[in-house]
């Protein structure tokens, strides 16, 4: 496998929202335990604007998207990675987070964590080393398994109060990718998950693909869904059966592995086709803490795959050319039978039966097909779930055209189309 990221240009149930509430009481435990130098930055926002101003390169910004958005902002990362790796070790500084440094019985597991990104992923090294370098440190001295998850989801949890701003959702999602007979490939994905400040992310970073997303908690360093520059797509749903928990650990895998937010950041910034990140998933294994997720991926030829992991941790993928791909909260491994068991999957499969692929294949007319599958007040089709709003936003993708068109719960779902 050659090494990726160095030269770009070559429906609710009770056992489901239990899992919920613990991963929200696990994430914030973590945090908790997490040592801090101080209480932090009450507005997260403007360290990132004073790091910008002293250093006089924006390599990162963050502020609002429009004036009806509060809850949803925008992150702009870009120029190269050791300067964006800086800056983050300098919000990190502003905000009183101490140097996460590898204790000496973890060196040799740092030692292998540093290679394999060094095969896979060389960009975020540098990130990586650029965030040592504001302590006065070197990037050997650096924990990263601290970095892949508790340094970097601070900045959302403690920045923006997760703790006192979130409120119950439906941890949920839904995917569907269709090609139409023109070649148009669009996808569309529903956002179900806690009410909770999410960000916007345009990422132009030296060394990786161009990449539209949306993330949690990390600014700039995870992904929830996105398309980059190639016109790969990647988004996740969480997998609603509490027999696939078992998958999850609080605590960093024995071998060296990759956070699954970070993992879908990884996709988009190396991979140009499902191809290389089918490859990169079979190679890298990736750490769940909170949800059991299974992943999404199209491209603009028209390629789909499903990623998912089985009751032991194996991988499985189911791959598709062309037509419509629907995938919500059962895993695809499950078969139809049981697919059809979930509510938002059966009506998926009637709507695709009743429009087929062309009828779908457009920003508009996925978004209308999204609406069906969403957790909020005004959805006809699913009428279960009347009064309440877990849908976040819908995003759709034209792949070919690299366009992403969101629409967020906290204006109404108005649209806002980004390219490149």
């Amino acid at each position: 496998m050659k090494p990726r990221g160095s030269d770009p240009r070559s429906a609710t149930h009770p056992a489901r929202d239990a899992i919920a509430l613990a991963s929200l009481v696990s994430v914030l435990a973590a945090l908790a335990a997490c040592g801090t130098t101080g209480t932090g930055v009450p507005d997260i926002e403007k360290a990132v604007a004073r790091v910008a101003k002293r250093t006089g390169k924006p390599s990162l910004t963050v502020g609002p998207i429009s004036g009806d958005l509060r809850m949803f902002r925008m992150v702009t990362a870009k120029g190269g990675a050791r300067e964006l790796g800086r800056a983050l070790g300098m919000i990190g500084i502003e905000s009183g987070y101490a140097f996460p440094a590898v204790a000496e019985e973890r060196r040799e597991r740092n030692q292998s964590i540093i290679a394999l990104y060094r095969e896979i992923y060389p960009a975020y090294l540098e990130r990586a080393a650029g965030v040592a370098e504001t302590y006065g440190r070197k990037l050997e001295d650096l924990d990263l398994a601290v970095m892949e998850r508790s340094y970097f989801a601070r900045m959302g949890l403690e920045g923006y109060d997760l703790e006192k701003s979130a409120s119950m959702g439906f941890p949920a999602c839904s995917v569907v990718a269709t090609r139409s007979s023109d070649g148009r490939t669009v996808v569309g994905r529903n956002l179900d998950t806690f009410n909770q400040t999410l960000f916007l992310v345009r990422s132009e970073v030296e060394g990786s693909y161009k990449s539209l997303n949306t993330a949690a908690l990390a600014f700039h360093e995870y992904a929830l869904d996105g398309i980059n520059e190639k016109g790969v797509f990647i988004g996740e749903m969480t997998i609603g059966d509490p027999a696939y928990a078992g998958i999850l650990s609080l605590d960093y895998p024995k071998r060296p592995s990759v956070f699954s937010h970070h993992m879908m950041r990884i996709v988009l910034d190396t991979c140009a086709s499902v191809d290389e990140a089918v490859a990169l998933f079979s190679h890298v294994p990736v750490w769940f803490t909170n949800d059991p997720w299974h992943f999404f991926l199209a491209d603009a030829a028209g390629n789909f795959a499903v990623v998912e992991y089985d009751k032991s941790g194996q991988l499985a993928i189911t791959r598709q050319t062309g037509g419509v791909l629907v995938s919500a909260n059962t895993a695809l491994m499950e078969g139809r039978e049981s697919l059809m068991k979930d509510p938002r999957y059966a009506i998926a499969d009637k709507y695709v039966g009743e429009h087929g692929a062309d009828g779908i294949a457009a920003h508009a007319s996925m978004a209308e097909l999204m609406k069906y599958l969403a957790l909020r007040e005004d959805n006809p089709k699913y009428p279960s779930v009347i009064g309440i709003r877990a849908t976040l936003w819908t995003s759709t993708y034209d792949l070919v055209e690299r366009t992403m068109v969101i629409r967020y719960w906290e204006d109404g779902y108005k649209e806002h189309r980004l390219g490149f």
